[in-house]
């Protein structure tokens, strides 16, 4: 059975961030320095306007972390108390002038009018001059809390995800360039797109949350599934999809990636430092060791190397014996460092790596760590939901089988692992747009 899988080289939909909401007004009642409670519902409209504004920045900033606005909640709290007694003094003024009028002589009565038209101008002018001030606090709280962000030296996660929307590119010239400084960097040989092509389907526990998968010959699989209280090593028979044998982990333990060497299967764990060694065939424990990874996501082996991925844009090249550093690499796609390295396998030379969140496999080369191709399997998901499949999470595992040239992969709580066969796409494909749906640009998890 050949099934030819969809290959969307368009742009990837990016969560959009609108940090302004709308209509807030605050109905809450604050206290004044004078002790009496104040309703923002009585203040007058134009006070009103002024506070939603200051209301919005106040919220805004302490989302984005900045302590500069609590001034302005201060001084928010301050006008409303002053508009109150504002109000109260005007409404006791009229009440006793009206008063006084009634008992002054005409002539009295002009200079009295006088004197309350000063207070009034008086009022008045006051009035402008605290809304000045208020006027220009919200401007240099605006530039506080935006000039900072807008000049600070690391991106955020907004700021990259908007960038990897774009492929942090301008224009098809600045791509045309980009692509020929790439081409240089490797030779001249680009970076190769593939789609591909479903050879074959294969069961799989549908409850099993795949974090580390590899082809072991015979018809074998051996998985690490993740989650805390369910995480194991397991033993699968491909074609049944049936679970042979299983090591349960502490319910403490979050597995990772696994990897064999030798006749030891090498598994890591999410937040932990340790590396856990079972035997092959039984699966028994066979002690612990320590890496020095900043945190366990993938595993593979070369010949020489144990290589395992912290869920950032570096690959760590480790002792088998010792779990030693011996380099580190940053993934790269061009200038553009590729993060979220997930699940990896060693295949025909290269490292293979799931990209976390991402339908995407990168294929990097051990020596430089640049990426030489994209194998884009955006489809596979789909067709699973398309036939009823519920609660999968994301594409990861991939498992080859070097004797017979078969390549595998499956996802956390898929129920089938695909066989597939890769279809360049080079010619046709929008490497950017590719770039784009990969996540390239983002830092990773750490």
């Amino acid at each position: 059975m050949v099934l030819s899988g969809s290959l969307n080289l368009g742009l990837s939909r990016r969560p959009k961030w609108n940090g302004w909401s709308s209509g807030i007004v605050w109905k809450k009642q604050l206290s004044s320095s004078s002790g009496n409670l104040v309703d923002s519902r009585r203040i007058p409209h134009e006070d009103v306007g002024l506070l939603s504004a200051i209301s919005t920045f106040y919220r805004l900033s302490s989302c984005r972390g900045i302590r500069g606005p609590l001034l302005l909640r201060s001084v928010a709290v301050c006008w409303m108390g002053s508009s109150a007694r504002s109000s109260a003094r005007s409404v006791l003024s009229r009440k006793q002038a009206a008063v006084t009028a009634d008992n002054l002589p005409p002539s009295a009565m002009r200079r009295h009018r006088m004197s309350g038209g000063s207070s009034a101008a008086g009022a008045s002018c006051r009035g402008s001059i605290l809304l000045l001030g208020f006027l220009l606090s919200f401007l240099v709280t605006f530039l506080v809390l935006f000039g900072f962000t807008f000049r600070s030296s690391k991106p955020s996660t907004l700021q990259q995800m908007e960038d990897s929307a774009t492929g942090g590119f301008s224009d098809d010239q600045e791509f045309a360039s980009n692509d020929r400084r790439r081409q240089s960097q490797q030779g001249g040989s680009g970076i190769r797109v593939y789609g591909y092509e479903i050879v074959q389907e294969f069961d799989h526990d549908p409850r099993a949350f795949t974090q580390g998968l590899l082809y072991s010959g015979n018809g074998t699989l051996y998985e690490s599934t993740g989650l805390y209280g369910q995480s194991s090593v397991r033993e699968v028979d491909l074609l049944t999809g049936k679970v042979r044998r299983t090591r349960r982990m502490s319910r403490a333990e979050f597995g990772e990636g696994l990897t064999l060497w030798k006749d030891r299967l090498y598994q890591v764990a999410w937040r932990c430092q340790k590396v856990f060694i079972y035997d092959r065939k039984t699966l028994a424990p066979r002690g612990e060791g320590t890496h020095h990874m900043k945190d366990g996501w993938g595993l593979t082996t070369s010949d020489e190397h144990i290589i395992g991925s912290d869920g950032t844009s570096r690959l760590y090249f480790m002792k088998p014996e010792s779990f030693e550093d011996v380099k580190v690499l940053t993934v790269k796609d061009g200038d553009k460092q590729v993060g979220w390295l997930n699940e990896l396998e060693f295949i025909d030379g290269e490292v293979w790596a799931n990209i976390w969140q991402a339908e995407c496999i990168a294929r990097i080369s051990p020596q430089s760590g640049r990426v030489t191709g994209w194998v884009v399997l955006q489809g596979l998901k789909n067709s699973l939901i398309d036939r009823g499949a519920k609660n999968l999470d994301v594409l990861n595992g991939i498992a080859w089988d070097k004797e017979e040239n078969k390549l595998y992969v499956t996802g956390k709580m898929w129920p089938k692992v695909f066989q597939i066969r890769l279809v360049e796409k080079s010619k046709d494909a929008n490497l950017d747009a590719v770039r784009a749906q990969c996540n390239i640009g983002l830092d990773g998890f750490t």
